[in-house]
């Protein structure tokens, strides 16, 4: 039977299906894709797009978070002091540690803050978390130094009132006698401070007591009366008796009249005797 067909065959479509066009699929050829590559598939269809207009939509919302690919953060690896002194630089801290300026408060190390400075541009800070730090530090050593300060009143108190205590009625005297040691030495009160610092108030004032005792000794046995400006009261006159009647070394030249210093001793004792009793 021949394949040929009427024009009105062909029309009303009994006569054959017609020639497919140039460029139109033929027999059970795939369709291609809207986005051209077939190998996208999985990853279009994983985003859930399915018409170009959504492709375009998420690249721009890309390049809002990214912004600027010249102000982008680009964390440097560990060891890269460069790439880190580049990130530092980047986020603001100044580009010496001379840049750094604080408020330093009065009586301030200079050389700690100096110290400070160089350690704040080495780790990376910025202006304000580097004076953020220098205040709260400075704070923080002003409320311990203040703290540290009323215990030290506190105990240096306790100190008085316990020799206030030990001492009786000896304690103006003694305080008199160190009064002149420290006076005839010559020490600044600085100085003094300093010494308390690390003896602590009681010791401080036991020594220099003692030592004001013994130049008043020595003024009293050459016989210039000096122990009585240190305010020899007759308790203490007593107690030097009882502490010289057991010493032997004294014992044995104040009741030795041959010995080279009966004289001397002789007359401490008299000196002694009269203090302890008033002068009679």
């Amino acid at each position: 039977m021949s394949d040929a067909a009427s024009g009105a065959e062909v029309l009303s479509g009994q006569g054959g299906d017609p020639s497919p066009q140039a460029g139109q699929p033929t027999g059970n050829a795939p369709e291609t894709p809207w986005y051209g590559n077939q190998e996208l598939s999985g990853y279009i269809e994983n985003k859930g797009w399915s018409q170009p207009q959504q492709v375009v939509e998420g690249y721009q919302n890309l390049e809002k978070i990214l912004g600027d690919k010249a102000n982008a953060i680009v964390m440097p690896k560990e060891g890269d002091e460069q790439g880190w002194g580049a990130l530092y630089d980047k986020l603001g801290r100044p580009p010496t540690a001379e840049g750094y300026k604080f408020e330093v408060p009065e009586g301030g190390d200079e050389n700690l803050t100096n110290w400070f400075r160089e350690t704040a541009h080495k780790t990376g800070l910025t202006q304000a978390q580097a004076e953020a730090v220098f205040n709260e530090w400075n704070q923080f050593a002003q409320n311990g130094n203040e703290e540290a300060q009323a215990q030290i009143a506190q105990k240096a108190e306790a100190d008085i009132t316990s020799l206030k205590k030990d001492w009786g009625q000896e304690y103006d005297a003694n305080i008199r006698a160190g009064q002149q040691a420290a006076s005839r030495f010559g020490f600044s009160e600085e100085e003094i401070s300093g010494m308390e610092s690390v003896l602590g108030t009681r010791a401080l004032l036991e020594k220099f007591a003692k030592i004001g005792r013994a130049f008043g000794e020595d003024s009293f046995e050459s016989g210039t009366g000096g122990r009585n400006s240190f305010g020899l009261t007759p308790s203490a006159a007593q107690q030097q008796i009882a502490e010289l009647k057991g010493d032997q070394t004294f014992t044995a030249a104040y009741l030795d009249p041959a010995h080279s210093g009966h004289k001397a001793a002789v007359d401490k004792m008299n000196r002694l005797m009269q203090a302890a009793h008033g002068g009679a």
